[in-house]
């Protein structure tokens, strides 16, 4: 196996190069999924459909997130995109 960046290493500044026979970490995946349905009403002044659309969802999943209480940054992440989104396509400045 050609030694390469591994994602592992990927964030390492030096670009040190690893045989990923190394890594003998295994790692069950659940590959069942679960569809859901999600439904939001929305309304934003002056946005046009989908960026109403999103920014509920956003907010949806902000609400939802309080259900990781033991994960308070996923909450903070969400807000930050929040933020951004709001900053990038609704606010108009």
């Amino acid at each position: 196996m050609n030694p390469e960046v591994c994602l592992r290493h990927a964030s390492n500044k030096s670009k040190s190069t690893c045989n990923r026979e190394q890594h003998n970490d295994e790692v069950d995946v659940d590959d069942e999924s679960v569809e859901s349905d999600v439904e939001v009403k929305t309304s934003v002044p002056g946005a046009d459909k989908d960026t109403s659309e999103v920014l509920g969802l956003l907010t949806k999943a902000s609400e939802a997130s309080d259900a990781f209480s033991d994960d308070p940054e996923l909450k903070t992440q969400i807000g930050n995109t929040i933020t951004y989104f709001t900053r990038k396509h609704v606010a108009k400045v």
